[in-house]
């Protein structure tokens, strides 16, 4: 439907026809509108005309809500939740953890997820205990039927050349696993759900030097080149510490340039070349300010 400005952020309204529905009142043909936003920063999902989703929303006044930050996403990606809402529908116990892997893929011009099937998984109660261990699915998804209340990690058998980037509870540092916390096995609960992005585990790291009193206030950036080592297209920022220590993580194979901006002036230092290969850790990298 066309936007409409009276509805603030979330001006864009879609006609749904209900296929399946897991709560509520609503019946399978019946037609439903569903609000969202236009997408980037107003978090609006990009819905496509005659595509089937699984919609994850909430009801205010007229017309469903939903977004990027929920459980919305195409029927072909949603296999493991239908599982699951289709368990309780079904008034069957669902696994106390349900979990999926997927692998981010980035491009120059676009991110995308698939799953990652075949990879270990152990639940490691924090405070001591017995290890569950399982694998993924061919859907990336892993299942815990039973376990106890407490904190887990989560200890994931990737290949050297992956690692976890970040889950629903946010960025995960590079040598730091995903957790998740058993709040209830009762019965008649709904499962614990857990979605865990994998990325390529390339990473630059180093200092940037000091050049005599001037201090360190800036950003460094890793940069894709072209044929003639020209910067082509910035894919990684991160701004270092008092002490000019940087982490460039998450990489893929590849060239790329690398350098310090100088925040006063935008003054970029000098340009260093890094071939780094997949799944490569290269350390003690040295930038220098101008």
């Amino acid at each position: 439907m066309p936007s409409d400005d009276k509805l603030g952020v979330a001006r864009v309204m879609f006609n749904v026809r209900v296929v399946e529905s897991f709560r509520g009142p609503q019946k399978a043909g019946e037609i439903i509108s569903v609000r969202t936003g236009f997408g980037g920063g107003d978090c609006g999902y990009a819905f496509k005309v005659g595509a089937k989703y699984l919609i994850d929303a909430s009801k205010d006044k007229d017309a469903f809500g939903t977004s990027i930050c929920s459980l919305t996403a195409p029927i072909e990606d949603a296999e493991v939740e239908l599982r699951t809402l289709r368990s309780i529908a079904a008034g069957q116990r669902v696994p106390d953890l349900t979990g999926v892997l997927m692998r981010g893929t980035e491009t120059d011009d676009s991110y995308s997820v698939t799953p990652l099937p075949g990879v270990p998984v152990e639940a490691k109660p924090i405070a001591g205990g017995s290890v569950r261990k399982t694998v993924t699915d061919a859907f990336g998804s892993f299942t815990f039927p039973s376990l106890s209340k407490g904190k887990y990690q989560l200890i994931l058998g990737l290949p050297t050349n992956l690692s976890a980037a970040y889950s629903d509870s946010g960025i995960l540092d590079e040598e730091q696993v995903p957790s998740i916390s058993i709040e209830s096995t009762d019965v008649n609960s709904a499962a614990c759900h857990i979605r865990v992005f994998i990325e390529p585990s390339g990473s630059i790291s180093g200092v940037v030097q000091p050049s005599g009193s001037t201090p360190i206030d800036g950003w460094v950036e890793a940069d894709t080149v072209t044929p003639d080592d020209k910067p082509w297209n910035t894919v990684r920022t991160t701004t270092p510490g008092p002490d000019g220590k940087f982490s460039l993580k998450r990489l893929k194979p590849g060239r790329y340039s690398v350098l310090f901006t100088s925040r006063a002036g935008f003054v970029p230092g000098k340009q260093q070349i890094i071939e780094l290969k997949d799944g490569e850790r290269r350390t003690g990298v040295i930038l220098l300010l101008h």
